[in-house]
């Protein structure tokens, strides 16, 4: 229960007409980023961090750590002194989970479907059932929406067949496409993608402040952010945007050494 009253809210959680990619494209204008360098090892036991990556050794007082507890608990990059038992069992109690979606474009609105409305099937809900989000912003879209297991299988399974099985079980929801054909889909592979290892962090029961917890520097250098750790809007692009705020405020209150 501590841990259900200490994540929050997890509203207002809107969709963007022009995509989150658009937003953190906007976000990061003027700022120095680089791309593929993927970080191997980060190494605080000298008197500054050294962040090891494909591009060589990055050295810096303060490092903000952002990437899923999917790949922490994978230990895809490497701590040096290992992390603290408060944020080993932190990430002991957020595994990732799944939740998947098969975005579908047809050659025009599908009859029937209201834009920004909902379908799904009636009766009980079976393992491999979908939730429809209906014509985002007008557009000829349909959004099929599966989670747990069924969205772990949908990411991992070719991309031909999880289109497959959208249309099939948006054709069975809503008793025809009325002529419309596909013009192209498209499944998200977050449990398959090694940079992700999931969608989103989810809080196992007990796990209390574990959010907290792993929010808390580490040597009061190394820095955790992503909607793990947010404790409002956890589990959204909101509450990680969030997370990267105080992070970034913890590092400027330090200020130089």
């Amino acid at each position: 229960m501590q841990g259900l009253r200490e994540q929050g809210t997890t509203e207002p959680n809107w969709l963007l007409r022009e995509g989150f990619g658009t937003l953190v494209a906007g976000l990061a204008d003027g700022v120095p980023v680089a791309l593929h360098q993927k970080v191997h090892e980060i190494d605080r036991r000298g008197l500054r961090l050294r962040v090891h990556c494909t591009g060589g050794v990055v050295e810096a007082q303060d490092c903000i750590v952002t990437v899923s507890t999917g790949v922490l608990r994978a230990e895809a990059i490497r701590f040096w002194p290992g992390l603290p038992t408060a944020t080993l069992q932190a990430l002991d109690a957020l595994p990732m989970g799944h939740f998947n979606k098969v975005i579908l474009e047809f050659d025009g609105p599908v009859p029937g479907l209201s834009p920004m409305g909902w379908a799904s099937p009636a009766g009980p809900q079976e393992d491999r059932a979908f939730a429809f989000l209906c014509h985002p912003f007008g557009a000829p879209l349909v959004v099929a929406f599966a989670g747990g297991s069924h969205g772990e299988a949908l990411s991992r399974a070719p991309e031909p067949e999880g289109i497959a099985r959208a249309m099939a079980a948006l054709d069975a929801c809503i008793g025809g496409l009325q002529g419309r054909r596909l013009l192209r889909g498209a499944v998200t592979g977050w449990a398959a993608d090694p940079l992700f290892e999931g969608s989103y962090a989810y809080l196992k029961p007990g796990g209390d402040a574990a959010r907290s917890a792993l929010a808390a520097p580490v040597d009061g250098r190394l820095h955790f952010a992503g909607e793990a750790t947010s404790l409002e809007l956890a589990q959204t692009c909101g509450g990680a945007f969030l997370s990267g705020l105080r992070a970034a405020d913890e590092v400027a209150r330090r200020g130089a050494p």
